[in-house]
């Protein structure tokens, strides 16, 4: 369950488009990887939409935007135009092929009128991403499904100067990032543009108390082991909590995780409004996965830290906390989402 789409920047998790899943994810009818959204597969049929060549003269010429963050070499007369909503049809224009010379930078391409950006808020985040030598939509259809970040550092993990301009701007605000290819990924040089929509509170961890009572009243999940795999059932005519619960069923005794830890863990997920398994571990080989807890969706990240090596959790997951409620448009699940998860190792 890694955050939503990337184009193999290396650390920008959030923003991974490259479909992770296996063929046993496909067979099974999994949807979603615990590693990344599978939107590849969402924007194939999506119409390519290559930006518009500026001449290096006509780039040299324009106004540094007064909002910068980082190197401009990529980012000199870049300009981007949009309009609102899913159908929008992003245009964007800059100098390309971008020099080799250029270092990762971001800047304000156009300014937003809403209230100011705000630290650990959820951002809600278009994307239009693009080859930086060629000019071309890495990601045909990406700006159609925004995205959901908590906006802060962590989530925007080797995106430094993006986070230090969208720290200065307000909602509304279109930025433009740049980033040099990483031959050691084989990712090639990308520019993006990205628009910060909306944001909004976030959804709160449920205190301790609030789980009893819920559990008391028969409304979280229930998982049973058989031959040491799950089976999770949701609760008959229940709402999934607006907050997230975290029903831990077994105390480990092991190294506590924290919110930058690397986890291995034996995982199934299920949505929580027909309870059927999206994702999950228990039937590969082997049959534990590796993630970093400042590369997963937020429910993961906040639901395990605090647990010590040796325990087993059930996550339920609000959508603000999971994949969003248009996951389904990059291939994700959407809506309120439950896991359990087996924390094996700690480091």
């Amino acid at each position: 369950m890694r955050k939503l789409p990337a184009l193999a920047l290396t650390g920008a998790l959030i923003l991974t488009l490259a479909a992770c899943g296996s063929d046993d994810d496909k067979d099974s009818g999994s949807s979603s990887s615990p590693n990344a959204s599978q939107s590849q597969e969402a924007t194939k049929s999506a119409q390519a939409n290559p930006a518009t060549k500026v001449s290096k003269a006509d780039a040299e010429a324009a106004k540094t935007p007064q909002t910068t963050s980082g190197d401009q070499t990529a980012l000199k007369g870049l300009t981007f135009s949009a309009g609102k909503g899913d159908d929008a049809t992003p245009k964007t224009s800059f100098a390309f092929p971008v020099s080799s010379k250029a270092k990762n930078g971001a800047a304000v391409v156009n300014e937003g009128k809403g209230e100011a950006i705000q630290e650990d808020k959820q951002l809600s985040l278009r994307i239009a991403p693009y080859n930086a030598e060629t000019g071309e939509e890495l990601s045909p259809g990406a700006w159609a499904s925004a995205q959901q970040v908590v906006f802060n550092k962590t989530s925007l993990t080797s995106m430094e100067d993006a986070y230090a301009v969208l720290k200065k701007s307000k909602v509304g605000t279109d930025v433009g990032f740049y980033a040099p290819a990483d031959k050691k990924t084989g990712s090639p040089a990308q520019l993006w543009v990205m628009r910060a929509e909306s944001q909004k509170d976030m959804p709160k961890k449920a205190s301790a108390a609030e789980t009893k009572k819920l559990k008391a009243d028969d409304a979280l999940p229930t998982v049973k082991f058989s031959k040491g795999k799950p089976t999770i059932t949701i609760p008959k005519g229940k709402d999934a909590p607006d907050d997230l619960i975290v029903d831990v069923i077994k105390e480990g005794d092991g190294k506590e995780a924290t919110a930058e830890s690397t986890v291995t863990a034996k995982y199934q997920g299920v949505r929580w409004e027909d309870g059927k398994v999206f994702d999950g571990s228990y039937d590969k080989d082997p049959q534990t996965a590796e993630f970093p807890l400042n590369g997963v969706i937020a429910g993961w990240t906040q639901g395990l830290t605090g647990l010590k090596e040796g325990s087993t959790v059930v996550l339920s997951i609000p959508t603000d906390l999971a994949y969003g409620e248009n996951a389904e448009a990059s291939g994700s699940p959407a809506g309120p989402l439950v896991f359990v998860v087996e924390l094996d190792k700690v480091s």
